[in-house]
């Protein structure tokens, strides 16, 4: 109780001077704890200087990212693919995809075939890149329709803090500066995650992908 306490005194002083003045603070991306939004890259700072019993703090808290800039749409006629190009400056201070690709879990019937799941792949998407496949050229324009009205959601678990980026990692792969999981085979590792893409206007899910 004593812990849950400490923890919500740091993010009640981080993310207080936030919320009294958001506009001045948040721009087109926002981030959020336990749905209370919060200037992470403060957070990031402290994690950096706290260890020990500190360092478990943020462990295992929901984190929200929200993205509301232009994205672009690219459609290649031929290969009947649909490529989403992100900004960026996209979720640059977490990690959202480790060792695994995302594949969907709903699709919106308007805009893609449902019959075919899509792959977010690791790989592309570290180049900001999301691609669709088997989109026909009416579905491509229902979406440029809709194009300035995107918005991209993540939600995920914090896991620890990464060693070489020091971005606040989403999965357990890779070099950790912090930490919040041991390597005990025993232990169940699980950090569900959870991308979107929304139509904001509408108030309208277009695609859900999550880990297998």
């Amino acid at each position: 109780m004593l812990r849950k306490l400490k923890l919500s005194i740091v993010l009640f002083f981080l993310s207080f001077t936030v919320l009294q003045g958001a506009n001045k603070y948040f721009g087109d991306d926002t981030y959020s704890i336990d749905n209370s939004k919060v200037l992470l890259y403060k957070l990031i700072n402290w994690w950096n200087v706290y260890g020990g019993d500190e360092s478990q703090r943020l462990c295992n808290r929901s984190i929200n990212y929200e993205d509301t800039r232009k994205i672009k749409l690219k459609y290649f006629t031929k290969l009947k693919t649909l490529e989403v190009k992100l900004d960026n400056d996209f979720a640059s201070l977490i990690s959202i995809l480790g060792s695994n690709d995302l594949k969907s879990t709903y699709l919106d019937i308007t805009y893609f075939d449902t019959n075919i799941p899509q792959i977010l792949n690791k790989h592309e998407f570290s180049e900001k890149t999301i691609t669709f496949k088997n989109i026909n050229p009416q579905q491509y324009h229902n979406l440029k329709k809709i194009q300035n009205d995107l918005v991209v959601v993540v939600e995920g678990k914090i896991s620890g803090l990464l060693e070489v980026s020091g971005k606040i990692a989403l999965h357990n792969s890779g070099s950790f500066f912090r930490k919040c999981f041991s390597n005990n085979l025993n232990q169940k590792i699980d950090y569900p995650l959870t991308l979107k893409i929304l139509d904001n206007k509408a108030k309208k899910l277009l695609v859900q992908y999550e880990l297998p």
